[in-house]
Formats: structure tokens, C-alpha cells, sequence
């Protein structure tokens, strides 16, 4: 990602959700809406909603028709699960809403949105390679996935959900993510040193 530095965001997510309170965007609700027998747990409803704001704040480069807007899951059945059932007959970007279990590598231009889940190190980083420079976004949760070329890393602090988001990545994805999403975070002229 270049020996320069480079801007990252520190997000608290509980302010995504009052940002979302405050500007009426029905995403929390449309998650609510979808309730089943089987509830997920809420640490997947927050991720859900994470990915969805993720989906709906940002704008793709060069739309492709009516192809449905596609979000990746690998290694998080949980989520898998939510997402459909939230996203069923919905759109996103205009576009209808489909989400896809998948492994890695993924085949090129199948997914709009990646979220990985805990994975093998390597499996992270090739993965990663391979969609550098696409329009893909990519949400990780492995410690190190920005330094790998991810573009949205989601962690655990304090007992909270935050996430950090590498403006290279974002930059080389041609991925244009809102500034009312972007201006909520700490912006750091490089980011803290994440063991590997």
C-alpha cells in the first residue's frame, strides 16, 4: 500500500447508529423488519447493519445495468443467514440484493461488497491481492487486514464494534464512501501498528 502515509478512520459504530437516527435512514429498521424464529446473534445484527450502511453510503464506480448488487460472506454462517433474510426483495444502489457465501479466491467482478470473517492469514492476503484495484469493498476482521490492502477493518474495543477504513485502499477501488460516514471517525496520518 506505499511507504508514504496514509489516512485512516477510527469509527465507534454506536455513532453510525445515531447517525443513522438523526439522518432517518431506515437501515436498522429494514434489519428489524425481517425478524424470524431463529434470531441472530447481536453481535451479527451490528455487522449487518455496519454492511448494509457500508452498501447504501457508498457509490460504485461505473453502475452495471440491473446485474443485482452482490455482498460476500466468507466464514460467517451467522451472517450469511441475517443478511439474506434482510435483504430479501430489497435493492441496493437501485439494483436488487443478493448475498453469496463464498470461499477464496473469488472468481473477478462477482462481488460489489467482501466481508471476511476470521480466516487463514494467507487465504486474507491473496485474497486481497486479487481484488486490488477492483471495484470491491472490502470489510475484514482479521487483525492485519489493512495492512493488507483492505479497505474496512472491523474489530473489537472496549466492548464495542469500530472499524477503520484505509483511505489508499478506498482510493485504488475508485470507491467513493460518504462523507457523512468518513467524517465520523479519527483521522490518523497513518494507522497504528498491527502485529501480523
Amino acid at each position: 500500500m506505499g511507504n508514504g502515509p496514509q489516512r485512516v478512520l477510527a469509527v465507534d459504530v454506536s455513532v453510525l447508529v445515531l447517525m443513522m437516527r438523526r439522518l432517518s435512514i431506515p437501515v436498522l429498521l429494514w434489519a428489524a423488519v425481517a425478524g424470524s424464529a431463529q434470531q441472530p446473534r447481536p453481535e451479527d445484527q451490528i455487522r449487518a447493519a455496519l454492511v448494509l450502511s457500508f452498501a447504501r453510503f457508498s457509490e460504485w464506480p461505473a453502475a452495471e445495468g440491473r446485474k443485482p448488487f452482490t455482498i460476500c460472506v466468507i466464514g460467517n454462517p451467522g451472517l450469511v443467514d441475517h443478511l439474506e433474510r434482510i435483504t430479501e426483495g430489497k435493492q441496493i444502489q437501485g439494483r436488487p440484493a443478493q448475498v453469496r457465501a463464498i470461499q477464496a479466491p473469488l472468481p473477478a467482478g462477482v462481488c460489489h461488497l467482501v466481508y471476511v470473517a476470521e480466516t487463514q492469514k494467507k487465504a486474507v492476503r491473496d485474497l486481497l491481492a486479487s481484488l486490488q484495484e477492483s471495484p470491491s469493498l472490502t470489510i475484514g476482521e482479521p487483525e492485519g487486514f489493512l495492512d493488507w490492502g483492505g479497505i474496512v477493518w472491523l474489530y473489537r474495543s472496549d466492548d464495542r464494534l469500530r472499524f477503520e477504513v484505509s483511505q489508499a485502499a478506498l482510493d485504488l477501488s475508485r470507491i467513493q464512501i460518504s462523507s457523512q460516514l468518513l467524517k465520523l471517525g479519527l483521522v490518523h496520518r497513518s494507522r497504528p501498528k498491527v502485529t501480523p
